[in-house]
């Protein structure tokens, strides 16, 4: 497969992925390997991946109080058009995404939105962004907000962002079956890994879901044209598949990108070391374990 097209019908500039999918209808090329970049401020690790092929970076405005959004807008300079780039939004901080709609909150969220999304352009030194998602969100109800949903419309019309989603680390299969019915959200980033459990590294939080009913929902959420990244792909510790002597998180990793329901498995990277070691899933051929 050739070099992917820029978006708008614009050429990329180069850098082709080793592998490029389709991120479900969006219409974006994109790396199987995706780079988590909330644990750093080394732009050489990025810089490492993206000369590597790696195509997929996924930041928010909240990691390193928007400074991490700033290391990456300064390493796709010149270079934008064949770069993805993912970034998020929370709505509400202070009670939560899940605030009752009720909630002095919500009549601003639209505001709220609009600043965010402009913080984030500024400091990503771009135009637009590729894939603006709802950070954290665990209700439906705020998936279908009458004032989320129009300004979600508005930004993809005017050409700020390329696509929308949200990210979920709890009630995934509820939360996939109502993008689905709403039929506006593009991009859903959810915890998936070969555990079906993971434990934050950082901030020990944990979850787990039901595996069997969550791939289930997942071919429908394929069928139906959404893209799916996924995160938390080495929370659930190292993966030994058969025939290989001992486990390790490069193997997690592969578990992940060899499912076609998910077309990016974004890992936190954290020094050169995991970069190098995760790079090495581009160049492996597809298959099962």
């Amino acid at each position: 497969m050739g070099p992917w097209q820029g978006p708008f019908g614009r050429p990329a500039e180069g850098r082709p992925a080793a592998e490029s999918r389709t991120l479900g209808r969006t219409g974006i090329k994109v790396s199987p390997l995706g780079f988590g970049a909330s644990r750093t401020m080394e732009r050489a690790l990025l810089k490492t991946a993206l000369d590597a092929g790696l195509n997929f970076f996924d930041t928010g405005r909240g990691y390193f109080n928007g400074q991490n959004e700033v290391m990456i807008g300064e390493l796709i300079k010149g270079i934008r058009n064949s770069v993805v780039v993912q970034t998020k939004v929370r709505i509400n901080r202070q009670g939560g995404d899940d605030a009752p709609a009720a909630s002095p909150m919500f009549p601003r969220v639209g505001e709220i939105m609009n600043n965010s999304l402009n913080q984030s352009l500024k400091a990503l030194d771009s135009d637009y962004v590729d894939v603006l998602l709802l950070h954290g969100v665990t209700s439906p109800a705020v998936l279908r907000n009458e004032e989320v949903v129009a300004f979600l419309e508005r930004a993809k019309k005017s050409g700020r962002i390329r696509a929308c989603g949200f990210s979920a680390h709890a009630n995934q299969v509820e939360l996939l079956r109502a993008a689905v019915e709403i039929g506006l959200y593009d991009v859903a980033m959810i915890a998936y890994n070969h555990r079906g459990a993971y434990k934050h590294s950082n901030s020990g939080r944990r979850g787990e879901w039901d595996k069997a009913a969550l791939d289930a929902e997942l071919e429908k959420v394929r069928k139906a044209g959404m893209g799916i990244v996924a995160m938390k792909t080495c929370s659930g510790g190292p993966y030994q598949p058969p025939g290989e002597s001992r486990p390790s998180f490069q193997a997690a990793i592969r578990w992940v990108v060899r499912h076609d329901t998910v077309q990016v498995a974004a890992a936190a990277m954290g020094n050169m070391e995991q970069v190098k070691e995760n790079l090495q899933v581009l160049s492996e051929k597809p298959g099962k374990d």
